[in-house]
């Protein structure tokens, strides 16, 4: 290695030792400032009495925090609703914590759709409902509904079980991001 840089005349060293300098200052900055893989959330913050979204850039992250549920005589009362799907949750103390994420523009959440043009379909209001409920003639052990006041179509089909499962043909699911609860905080991985 000696060698070969003895060899070298003045400007080749110059370039070598240039183009050296800017390939760590690269390295360092890329180190220094990589982006995030995940984000917390402290428990403190996540209410029960609604859903929480939070917007980072073009994704809505929806958190719900549902109590320990007694359903046990209502879904024996009806077996065919029972869902053969694992649930993706977190359960903390008394309390069980769902996350899901959708699109986002301009700070409204954007619900996947797959009919027609559109590719997503906004709603301002979406709520959740921890208690069991009927749907279309079936029993939902629980839900995520969009509650807008003007617009039955989106009360009707933009409903979605504990699971994101959409309750409607039209509607894809929700996607659920990987999750965990360390201590007191629910870490979202991006």
């Amino acid at each position: 290695m000696k060698k070969f840089y003895n060899s070298l005349n003045n400007f080749e060293r110059s370039g070598l030792f240039v183009s050296l300098s800017i390939v760590i200052t690269l390295l360092a900055f890329w180190l220094l400032y990589k982006p995030a893989s995940h984000f917390t959330v402290s428990l403190e913050n996540i209410s029960s009495e609604r859903l929480n979204v939070i917007i980072r850039g073009d994704t809505a992250y929806i958190i719900a925090k549902i109590p320990e549920r007694h359903f046990s005589s209502e879904t024996e009362l009806h077996p065919q609703n029972a869902s053969s799907i694992n649930r993706l949750s977190a359960r903390m103390g008394d309390f069980e914590y769902r996350v899901f994420s959708a699109d986002a523009n301009y700070e409204m959440v954007l619900l996947p759709y797959e009919k027609y043009r559109y590719q997503s379909i906004s709603c301002q209001n979406l709520v959740v409902i921890p208690e069991q409920f009927l749907h279309r003639g079936r029993y939902l052990d629980g839900g995520i509904k969009c509650n807008e006041a003007r617009d039955r179509w989106k009360r009707d089909n933009l409903v979605y079980n504990l699971d994101g499962e959409s309750q409607s043909e039209f509607i894809a699911d929700l996607y659920t991001p990987g999750f965990k609860i360390n201590e007191n905080e629910i870490r979202i991985e991006l």
